[in-house]
């Protein structure tokens, strides 16, 4: 009896150890909140962030669908899949490959998605580079994208909250 206590004493001890070093998980419908977010200015106005995204991350894998509203009205949704370990991902956007790596931060809570894409307008060739780190805040009901974008027009950084939906019964 006395072992069987001692057993179980370890296996609580040790779920309560590496609980704390659970990796979080952003699986659900996010809102943009433009009250909390960083609203482009100049001529750049007219580019805004997703208004909705809906991310899917199980095991290895993470699925983030982001639904833009255009000028006219219409919705252009994108999809992006990745996997969780480092190692390179590539994803068509708007008819160009951009190559993505994502990595957990040390602390398991943020995830940083670095990005490469390269382009050509009349006749040259461009990179664009991009970080956006990802976090949960207000006990997992907002989600936090700070961004950073490396282009042949300038640096920007940025950040956007998202809401987390709530579904009605």
């Amino acid at each position: 009896m006395k072992r069987l206590s001692s057993i179980f004493f370890l296996l609580a001890f040790a779920a309560v150890v590496f609980a704390g070093d659970a990796q979080v998980n952003f699986s659900g419908e996010w809102n943009l909140n433009k009250d909390k977010s960083d609203q482009p200015s100049g001529r750049r106005r007219g580019r805004t962030s997703a208004f909705k995204m809906t991310v899917t991350q199980k095991d290895n894998n993470l699925t983030v669908e982001r639904i833009y509203k255009r000028r006219n009205g219409q919705k252009r949704t994108i999809t992006e899949k990745f996997t969780l370990d480092g190692k390179k991902c590539t994803n068509e956007i708007m008819n160009r490959k951009r190559t993505s790596t994502v990595e957990w931060a040390k602390d398991g809570k943020s995830l940083i998605i670095n990005s490469t894409m390269n382009f050509e307008r009349q006749g040259q060739n461009f990179e664009i580079t991009s970080s956006e780190k990802w976090s949960l805040a207000n006990g997992g009901k907002s989600l936090l994208i700070e961004s950073t974008i490396h282009a042949p027009r300038g640096d920007r950084s940025r950040k956007t909250f998202y809401d987390k939906a709530t579904t009605s019964k």
